[in-house]
């Protein structure tokens, strides 16, 4: 599996100095599925590379970070009327410079 990632922009104020950060990454993982009758359980693991840059209004504390990590994710799936898919995923991504890379998706696709 493919996976392109746009980890969107922040920014906040901090004793009077603006801190902006942006962040994106793009990857690709192996996804382990075990069907059991309309439901299904899967696993995913891959390795992501990311771009990380932090900015403050002193140049001098700028990230710039350009790295690989882990990504991984375990979910369930439901099949509907024989091809509508639903699919329920938590998801770690392992980004040393951040605290918490996790999220939880909603996933529905249609299968031919």
């Amino acid at each position: 599996q493919a996976d392109l990632y746009d980890l969107g922009n922040a920014s906040a104020s901090l004793k009077g100095q603006t801190i902006s950060s942006e962040a994106e990454a793009y990857g690709a993982s192996i996804v382990g599925t075990l069907p059991i009758a309309f439901i299904e359980l899967f696993a995913r693991a891959g390795l992501i590379f990311y771009d990380l840059e932090v900015t403050t209004t002193n140049v001098r504390d700028r990230i710039d970070e350009s790295d690989e990590d882990l990504v991984y994710s375990a979910g369930i799936g439901f099949t509907f009327v024989e091809r509508f898919n639903l699919q329920l995923e938590y998801e770690v991504l392992e980004i040393s410079e951040l605290d918490s890379a996790d999220a939880w998706w909603l996933n529905a696709s249609w299968r031919f």
